[in-house]
């Protein structure tokens, strides 16, 4: 039977063969488009060029998959400017040990919705590249301690359910489904800061989040994590620190220099995953 592409194709040489050039020009063009596409999303994974620094505790895949996060923070200042942010991230989440799974993660991010801070619990699937977002978004400030975790739900084990809260409030409750596409289970741990700014001057005042209390459970048992620290695409002299098992410690400079004399980066979004940086509509459940 042939594929779509392999129609496209034949279409291709038949019109080539007839003469059709103007026409055949567009049908390599398009298919070149397509070839592309497709290279691009096979090499498509986590970690994305959208993380600044980031933690990672990997399980190898025969010892067990991972059945639980757990973790508190507290959310820091505000920006100097509420502007230029491109909307940082600070989260946890799940994902394969090949990185093209599932990323399953609650968030708290700034400038998702106005200048604030924001809660809510995201899915990025690297298998059909979808973003889904929790329906509801709480909104938070300086000082409020957040409480959040995920965790396989005990009935079904392709299933995580995400919760994040304000500390005392009832927390946001999000359930997800693994693709029928993936097979890799769900066996590392991600701490990240997301989303490079335009300015330095947007991140919060306060140059510092602490994740505190992180439990992490395999195979439904607490484990002590051995956490790595990488750098993937820094920017304001971000840095992330294992404190010791239970705490992760970012830090960024809102005085660093960047790119230009203005304390400016020359960031290229394009290659993001396409997520919360350009939400503009509260509520979002799916962008395919």
């Amino acid at each position: 039977r042939c594929s779509c592409s392999c129609r496209l194709w034949l279409l291709l040489l038949l019109l080539c063969r007839l003469n059709y050039t103007i026409m055949c020009k567009l049908v390599i063009s398009a298919m070149l488009c397509v070839l592309s596409w497709h290279l691009k999303g096979a090499s498509a994974n986590d970690p994305a060029s959208s993380w600044l620094t980031y933690a990672s505790f990997s399980v190898p895949a025969s010892s067990g998959v991972i059945t639980r996060v757990s973790t508190t923070w507290t959310i820091p200042t505000m920006p100097a400017v509420p502007f230029g942010s491109n909307a940082p991230g600070w989260w946890f989440g799940v994902q394969t040990a090949g990185g093209n799974g599932a990323l399953i993660q609650p968030i708290m991010a700034y400038g998702y919705q106005g200048s604030k801070f924001s809660i809510f619990n995201g899915v990025f699937d690297w298998t059909d590249e979808s973003w889904r977002t929790s329906p509801e978004v709480q909104t938070v400030k300086p000082g409020e301690n957040i409480i959040s975790e995920l965790a396989m739900s005990p009935s079904d084990t392709r299933t995580y359910v995400m919760k994040i809260a304000k500390e005392g409030n009832e927390p946001i409750t999000t359930p997800f489904t693994l693709n029928k596409r993936q097979t890799d289970p769900e066996t590392v741990v991600y701490f990240v800061l997301e989303h490079q700014p335009i300015t330095c001057k947007a991140y919060p005042t306060s140059e510092k989040l602490t994740f505190r209390n992180i439990t992490v459970e395999v195979n439904g048992k607490v484990v002590t994590p051995t956490w790595e620290i990488h750098q993937e695409v820094p920017a304001c002299n971000s840095r992330a620190e294992a404190v010791d098992a239970q705490t992760l410690e970012f830090t960024w400079s809102t005085k660093w220099r960047g790119a230009s004399d203005e304390n400016n980066y020359d960031v290229d979004t394009s290659a993001w995953p396409r997520k919360w940086w350009s939400a503009e509509q509260p509520g979002v459940t799916e962008e395919a």
